[in-house]
């Protein structure tokens, strides 16, 4: 298993850290399997087997979540992981203004440990470095709509050709993640003349695209071709959901209530959405239904609206169905304990709802 953040370990200490805090009947054996990870994480690092600096897999995701796990059982001083802060800094920008903006692969996974992390040296220049990068790539299409311009080859389209000019609208390749992060650098207290045009701008392009036939989903996962690609899946990574989790960080960070009733639309026809027509795949966060029922989860507890709470209910019991398949013993399972996409994830959402409270893992996902 490789040491990330989302793929592999680090994801793990995340989820040791809370079951620790969340039953202390066996604290003192799970602190111990807690500091046994950590010292896998840094003898990597310091053998120079970490190839990838991106936020998945990577120096960036592994930093983020070394940071989150720092701040309840202080394993590091701040400066020994501040060293790696200048040259993930410097690759996120090369790769953002390359055009992969993309979070989890790319250059602006590094502005979430920024943004979980405004303690950091040099705050505010790391940022506004990051905003000045985004705005390099970024195409004004009126004076109220922007959007930015992601390059073809980071386009996270599968069995589709490229298109220069395509635009995907998912959290964790697209324009509805970048919304987000503009949204949090704002409700952080952050002012920077880009913030409020990235967030209204950003917002208003991906609402003006709502589709006018027949799909599944209110507004497409990207646009390939000048063709908007509808019947988009009901994921963490794209689909409407990320489209509402946007509208309601953006009603959030701005105080309009017209983005908090866009969310409250989308998510209510998104709860409408059957699984057979979700295209949902396993238990996992990323496009799973434990994502489905902690993003509805959230949105219930932000805005009240009794369809949330329903769907989260719904796709909560789907859920404990699909693990039990997940977890039986069979040798034809290939368990997956990542935090994306396996069960370290699926335990962390548990936690998350059991406790009644987010917890970091939440956060760095953009879903709070």
């Amino acid at each position: 298993m490789d040491a990330g953040a989302l793929s592999g370990i680090s994801g793990n200490t995340l989820f040791v850290s809370e079951y620790s805090l969340f039953d202390k009947s066996f604290r003192e054996e799970n602190v111990k399997i807690l500091f046994t990870l950590v010292t896998e994480i840094v003898t990597r690092i310091n053998s120079n087997s970490i190839f990838y600096s991106n936020f998945h897999e990577g120096l960036t995701g592994i930093l983020i979540a070394l940071s989150n796990l720092n701040k309840q059982w202080h394993f590091f001083k701040k400066s020994d992981l501040n060293t790696l802060i200048k040259p993930l800094q410097e690759r996120s920008l090369s790769e953002t203004i390359s055009g992969n903006c993309d979070i989890l692969h790319g250059g602006l996974g590094f502005l979430v440990y920024l943004i979980e992390n405004p303690d950091t040296p040099q705050w505010k220049i790391l940022i506004d470095q990051q905003l000045t990068a985004l705005d390099q790539i970024s195409e004004d299409i009126s004076c109220d709509y922007r959007k930015w311009k992601i390059s073809e080859r980071f386009l996270k389209i599968p069995q589709q050709s490229v298109d220069p000019e395509g635009t995907n609208f998912g959290l964790a390749h697209g324009l509805t993640g970048i919304v987000i992060l503009n949204c949090k650098l704002r409700k952080l207290g952050f002012n920077h003349p880009l913030i409020f045009d990235n967030i209204k701008k950003g917002m208003n392009y991906i609402l003006s695209h709502k589709l006018t036939t027949e799909s599944i989903s209110l507004y497409p996962g990207a646009i390939l071709h000048g063709i908007p690609l509808k019947d988009a899946r009901l994921a963490w990574c794209n689909g409407d959901l990320c489209v509402a989790l946007a509208a309601l960080h953006t009603y959030e960070a701005t105080l309009d209530s017209i983005y908090l009733f866009k969310a409250i639309e989308i998510a209510q026809h998104a709860a409408n959405i059957n699984y057979q027509d979700s295209y949902v795949q396993g238990s996992g966060v990323c496009h799973g239904s434990t994502g489905l029922s902690y993003i509805f989860h959230e949105i219930y507890k932000r805005t009240g609206h009794i369809s949330a709470r329903s769907a989260a209910e719904k796709w909560l019991k789907i859920s404990l169905s699909e693990l039990k398949e997940m977890v039986r013993v069979d040798n034809n399972i290939n368990h997956d304990f990542s935090l994306l996409n396996g069960l370290t994830g699926v335990g962390l959402a548990y936690i998350s709802v059991l406790k009644k409270n987010s917890t970091k893992w939440s956060s760095m996902l953009l879903i709070e």
